[in-house]
């Protein structure tokens, strides 16, 4: 009872914080993403901190909508949110267990979708880097706890065993398994390189310093993970940089595309990642071929969402490893989640993100870069991993799209305008 009623109160706190200051609320939310690892029970409902926070905001948000009947913006996105939605709930009954698939949901559809349509509604263009500097206070924060980890093997999620081993250790910092720690990093790592580059060039040499310093220690943490993955993800979408920011960079694709077939060839440990040799590349491969099965008998439904474990079991005849949450794979998590039409509508989505990003290329704008960048760091992890279905990466992802809707955005709400 305890619990529920400092709840309550933490609800209207932050609805209060959000009436009063607005744009440092959600900068605040946006800097604390990984505290949904703090769990409680709400009214016997399992519930988040950030979740809470979430409430907090939203009931401050439509109280204040209520009284200033101010716009609400979507920067373009709201027949795809509508749609995305739409085939959402209905793969809530098709799953096997719809109320779990409700909380799901909830937590990484609905949840993000209003935070996006919230923040979009309240920031404006020249809050671009107060959000980007949220993200950064999360990052150095998680970064600083893995590296003392990696040093020191206190604090390491006891999971697996040989995390915490020396010989074979991988960091969590807060997060369950070293894949969340990269999962989460990787794509805001690039934006604070790109945006060092930005600030060098500006002369600001003590920001470009802090942002040099955040990318560092977020890199070595993903590397301290040991996320192949996330390493690579990193790697390859910062080779992109002169590509996208150069006038004639797509010639050096050209240059790229034999070093990168060489990978494939010449014999080495990155030969065999690349090639699924190795233990855990065998393991995705079985999951993918199984899925396929799954998919095969299911092909417009998929399991419908939370439903993989479920309906995999029939499926499932590789006795090595034990049934996954999700098949590991950016679009087969989607297919298998929200069914065919929920992977298009995700298609859709990345299509017109980097359209939008596109837009601007001809000014040489750096947003646009690390925007671009970063969504494709996501489906580069995305290709071996699960980098949405998460409630910090499902808010990342559409906080991305966001601050993409902001390039569109000169001037604030007017209501905000002061804040």
């Amino acid at each position: 009872m305890l619990i529920n009623i400092i709840l309550i109160f933490t609800i209207l706190l932050f609805s209060f914080f959000y009436f009063k200051y607005s744009k440092i609320t959600i900068l605040f939310f946006i800097s604390i993403l990984p505290s949904y690892l703090l769990r409680f029970s709400f009214f016997n409902l399992p519930t988040t901190f950030l979740e809470i926070v979430f409430f907090g905001i939203f009931l401050g948000f439509i109280i204040k909508w209520f009284i200033y009947r101010f716009d609400l913006r979507t920067g373009g996105w709201s027949i795809i949110l509508f749609f995305l939605l739409l085939i959402s709930i209905i793969q809530i009954k098709i799953s096997p267990d719809s109320i779990s698939a409700l909380g799901i949901w909830r937590a990484y559809f609905l949840e993000p979708i209003i935070f996006f349509i919230i923040s979009l509604s309240t920031f404006g263009h020249k809050d671009f880097e107060k959000i980007i500097n949220s993200l950064g206070i999360s990052c150095f924060v998680i970064s600083i706890y893995s590296i003392f980890q990696k040093f020191t093997g206190i604090g390491i999620s006891n999971i697996d065993s040989s995390w915490i081993i020396s010989e074979t250790r991988r960091v969590t910092s807060f997060f369950p398994y070293p894949n969340a720690l990269a999962l989460f990093l990787s794509p805001i790592s690039i934006i604070f390189f790109i945006m060092f580059i930005k600030k060098i060039k500006e002369k600001k040499y003590l920001i470009s310093f802090i942002y040099l310093l955040i990318f560092i220690l977020s890199f070595l943490s993903v590397f301290f993970a040991k996320s192949d993955a996330g390493v690579i993800s990193i790697i390859m979408s910062l080779l992109l940089f002169p590509v996208l920011y150069f006038k004639k960079g797509f010639n050096l694709l050209f240059l790229y595309i034999p070093i990168l077939t060489s990978l494939f060839i010449i014999q080495s440990p990155i030969k065999d990642k690349i090639n699924f040799k190795d233990y855990s590349g065998n393991i995705r491969l079985d999951i993918w071929e199984e899925t396929g099965e799954m998919l095969n008998d299911n092909f417009i439904f998929g399991s419908g969402i939370n439903g993989y474990q479920e309906v995999m079991k029939k499926y499932h005849m590789n006795n090595y490893f034990d049934i996954f949450l999700y098949p590991h794979n950016l679009f087969l998590n989607f297919w298998v989640e929200i069914g065919l039409i929920g992977l298009i509508i995700f298609i859709i989505i990345f299509f017109k993100f980097f359209k939008n990003c596109y837009k601007y290329k001809k000014n040489n704008n750096y947003y646009y870069i690390f925007l671009t960048l970063s969504f494709i760091s996501i489906i580069i992890h995305g290709l071996v991993d699960v980098p949405y279905f998460k409630n910090d990466l499902s808010m990342l992802f559409w906080i991305i799209i966001m601050l993409s809707c902001l390039l569109d955005l000169k001037k604030d709400n007017l209501l905000y305008t002061n804040q």
